[in-house]
């Protein structure tokens, strides 16, 4: 069940209230790359703004836009946007397209709707540009790891880890533009969009609001943000949450701050939110779908947080999942697909990007 909570105020007060951030509600399991939350650094001006919260792929997606009515009209046809990706491209839904794909790995070509078609041929133009960093088949690594909270630390064979990244490959997904039909080529793979269909839900809720009038709003769901116009008389400024906040007593709750412009999202992506200890050594859940292994597995090089600045929702989704895994070699191979990518971890802040001058340390 969904559920979709409207709040209005003539002096809407956005400080440190995005998704993830809030106090959100019981998750649903959630195995694979996953956002820590980006946080809003300054408040808004005094202008009417309504705030519109619903429950989706097991994290709160926010919207943040005028108080009008024709705004609230707008937001409810973004609402079904994200409904929809949930309903198309959640791969724990057995009666999603996406699950039914998987099921017939190994088979027959599946027809699919033309938005889960974009999405995945998205996903494998992304897997390849990336190097396989991020790979839409990733999920055959489903419960080889448990990373839930209250988890025992338990680590898994190099035989069991092998056999698991035996199944993954992105260039065995298959697609048929003509028939927008889609094809696993291989029996148990599985597919995966944890990393990309956030950001996915969040640029069809922008193509919904923008259809409909709406140009200036802020979207954010599990960590990541994308924005739409302006903010009253300035730009959007969104804040990096500290990866060891509430770990670390001596990190602040926000690290860094940025300036969005229309049409720009920043995804954040970090080994902070789910994970344990065992013998000294920190594992979590962005796993390296290469290795099937937590990423940075046995370095201490490893950045703690990446956060990417992309044009579009998805593109950042993705591409903050595959430079967590790239971990210091990640500007090397994406610089040319981001505007900025900021890390930070033992080795300190790092920028990297055409547009890296407007992070603000703190």
């Amino acid at each position: 069940m969904h559920r979709v909570k409207m709040q209005r105020n003539s002096c809407l007060f956005l400080c440190a209230v995005l998704a993830a951030a809030c106090a959100a509600p019981a998750r649903a399991p959630q195995r694979g790359p996953e956002l820590d939350p980006a946080i809003l650094a300054e408040t808004a001006p005094a202008v009417a703004w309504q705030r519109i919260e619903v429950q989706s792929m097991a994290t709160v997606f926010e919207l943040v836009l005028p108080g009008d009515a024709s705004a609230t009209a707008a937001a409810q046809a973004a609402v079904a946007a994200i409904l929809a990706v949930e309903s198309s491209a959640n791969e724990w839904r057995d009666d999603s397209p996406l699950a039914a794909v998987s099921r017939a790995a190994g088979g027959d070509w599946l027809p699919v709707s033309a938005d889960l078609w974009d999405l995945l041929a998205l996903s494998r133009d992304l897997a390849e540009r990336t190097g396989g960093a991020f790979d839409p088949t990733w999920a055959a690594l489903w419960g080889l790891w448990d990373f839930q909270p209250g988890a025992a630390p338990r680590l898994p064979s190099p035989e069991q880890v092998a056999q698991r990244v035996a199944r993954i490959g992105w260039r065995d997904l298959q697609l048929r533009r003509e028939a927008t039909a889609v094809r696993l080529a291989r029996p148990q793979m599985v597919l995966g969009l944890g990393g990309i269909a956030k950001g996915w839900a969040l640029d069809r809720a922008a193509a919904a609001l923008r259809a409909r009038g709406q140009g200036n709003f802020l979207l954010s769901a599990g960590g990541q943000v994308l924005a739409g116009g302006r903010q009253g008389d300035q730009p959007w400024r969104v804040g990096l949450r500290h990866p060891r906040f509430g770990m670390d007593p001596q990190a602040p709750a926000v690290w860094a701050s940025l300036v969005l412009h229309d049409g720009e999202s920043l995804a954040t992506s970090a080994d902070s939110e789910r994970g344990w200890v065992l013998d000294g050594v920190r594992y979590h859940h962005i796993l390296d779908p290469r290795t099937g292994w937590p990423a940075g597995h046995g370095r201490r090089d490893w950045p703690w947080s990446v956060a990417v600045l992309a044009r579009g929702g998805a593109v950042a989704d993705a591409l903050s999942t595959a430079a967590m895994v790239l971990g210091p070699d990640a500007a090397a191979r994406l610089e040319p697909l981001w505007l900025a990518a900021f890390t930070l971890g033992p080795q300190g802040a790092a920028r990297h990007g055409s547009s890296a001058d407007r992070l603000q340390v703190q």
